[in-house]
């Protein structure tokens, strides 16, 4: 891309790091706007309907932890505005 360096690469990847873009108008102040100008013929974004939801318990003085995990679709058009895509129990993580 135009404009874009190494450094700005970094800066972006240490945002998406924390949290992910909602709207290109989130990333002027981070490459600024000369960059983004460069750039904005270049760029799109697109959300996805899918999300992964993990859960995780722990039992009172204990060191295993266990959780589990679901894969859902968003979508307003379905009855309850949302299906299950996936569910995995039983995840075991250590604390």
């Amino acid at each position: 891309l135009p404009q874009m360096t190494d450094d700005l690469v970094q800066d972006i990847i240490e945002y998406r790091k924390e949290d992910d873009f909602k709207s290109l108008t989130e990333l002027p102040p981070i490459v600024g706007p000369d960059v983004y100008r460069a750039i904005a013929p270049y760029i799109t974004l697109q959300t996805s309907p899918y999300f992964t939801i993990k859960s995780v318990g722990t039992m009172e003085k204990g060191q295993t932890c266990q959780g589990v995990q679901a894969m859902v679709e968003i979508n307003t058009r379905l009855k309850k505005g949302y299906r299950m895509i996936q569910w995995v129990d039983g995840l075991e993580y250590q604390s």
